[in-house]
């Protein structure tokens, strides 16, 4: 005859399937933080991978993350500051409705290089969003960080501003966006601001220079052969 099954204890309280939270200790720099999980998992496949690897068979090395002796180690690369500007969003003290948090110019660009490199593409549009007008004016910083982070918008509306940016581009300029770049920009910039002069002598025509720059937009005939002959270049 087959034995009973043991009696259940229904009186023990179960864990709740939504607010129960695993949570992992992370070093970052010289500094551990104990976290939920579920955020990272949510919003990072980087994370939400590494959070995938099965747990080590009993008895071997226990898995990184489960205490403030073994923590999981965040890469050198990243610095406390920003990992602190991602929990922030991740994890906000104050409740935002319907806002991002109010963080810093730099604090952003933290957020925009972590959500780069772990892919959370939410948090990144996020970050994304908030530097669209802080970057508006510095049409260099948006090339640097469209390349450094794959923005790719921010690349090409960057070049097209300089081609056709009134000011020349200096010696700092060529530093930050690096010879090969600077050159085409150039190149652009000249068969903009040349134009045929209506008046002939002969059978010559003759090439004015024009300093008429700055114009508010890039039109699609221009965004389109910094397209073409950038690209290469990202």
């Amino acid at each position: 005859m087959l034995s009973a099954s043991p009696a259940v204890d229904s009186s023990l309280p179960t864990r709740d399937p939504v607010f129960y939270w695993d949570t992992i200790v992370l070093q970052v720099e010289g500094t551990l933080l104990r976290l939920p999980r579920a955020y990272l998992e949510q919003e990072s496949v980087f994370f939400r991978d590494l959070f995938s690897i099965p747990d080590p068979p009993e008895g071997d090395i226990p898995q990184d993350g489960i205490s403030d002796e073994r923590p999981l180690k965040i890469p050198p690369q990243v610095s406390l500051e920003e990992f602190h500007a991602l929990a922030e969003i991740l994890y906000p003290r104050t409740l935002h409705i319907n806002r991002s948090p109010e963080l810093t110019q730099e604090h952003w660009t933290g957020v925009l290089k972590l959500s780069d490199l772990w892919l959370m593409d939410r948090i990144k549009t996020l970050a994304v969003d908030a530097l669209a007008q802080p970057l508006s004016g510095d049409p260099v910083e948006k090339i640097a960080l469209a390349r450094a982070y794959n923005v790719h918008d921010w690349y090409y509306q960057g070049i097209c501003k300089l081609v056709q940016r009134q000011k020349p581009l200096s010696s700092e300029d060529l530093a930050r966006l690096g010879p090969a770049l600077t050159m085409k920009i150039c190149e652009l910039r000249e068969c903009l601001v040349l134009k045929e002069n209506t008046s002939r002598y002969g059978a010559c025509g003759s090439w004015e220079m024009n300093d008429r720059r700055g114009y508010a937009t890039c039109d699609a005939k221009v965004s389109k052969r910094v397209r073409d002959e950038c690209a290469s270049l990202l």
